[in-house]
């Protein structure tokens, strides 16, 4: 069993390359945001442990996917440097893979600011919830670190301002171990 992790800023194509990892290989797709849209109507993210408690069950349901071993999964998620939560959330994640025979690998999506600017408001992010305000990912491009690759970690970086998600998918692909 693999379990990717595509991970970045903001409309770089995390979930689009994902639903191009599943139509062409099978795998099976974990998006950051379906936690979060469980979560969210309960308990705002003013909530004090909204990020711990999302992290937490997304590692549970990430760990329950590995013991279960039916198929191969892809994570994606929104990773800042700045965010010791996540990069937390990532490294128990590769240790879970460790210990179930799990490979996990690490896919750090890039893209031009001015491009992902563009992508963040595209009608289709709207249907899942995510943000489509240029000027909030400006804010959070002023207050996080959502370029630089995971800290101490290999990862494949692949730019997306330029490429189709099936072009990207592909690549993924034939880097797998």
């Amino acid at each position: 069993m693999n379990c990717l992790i595509l991970y970045g800023p903001p409309a770089v194509g995390k979930l689009t390359i994902a639903k191009e990892l599943e139509r062409l290989a099978g795998i099976k797709i974990f998006d950051n945001h379906q936690i979060i849209d469980v979560v969210e109507p309960l308990l705002t993210r003013e909530y004090p442990g909204f990020v711990a408690l999302v992290y937490k069950l997304q590692l549970d349901l990430i760990t329950a996917a590995m013991d279960f071993k039916r198929h191969d999964i892809v994570f994606t998620f929104a990773f800042s440097k700045d965010e010791p939560e996540g990069i937390e959330l990532i490294n128990r994640i590769i240790a879970v893979g460790q210990e179930k025979d799990v490979t996990v690998q690490l896919v750090h999506l890039t893209c031009e600011r001015s491009v992902l600017l563009q992508r963040v408001q595209e009608e289709s992010r709207k249907a899942y919830g995510k943000m489509t305000a240029p000027a909030k990912l400006t804010k959070l491009f002023e207050q996080y670190d959502l370029e630089s690759g995971f800290p101490d970690r290999p990862s494949i970086t692949i730019d997306t301002t330029h490429s189709m998600a099936e072009e990207t998918a592909r690549e993924i692909l034939s880097s797998r171990p």
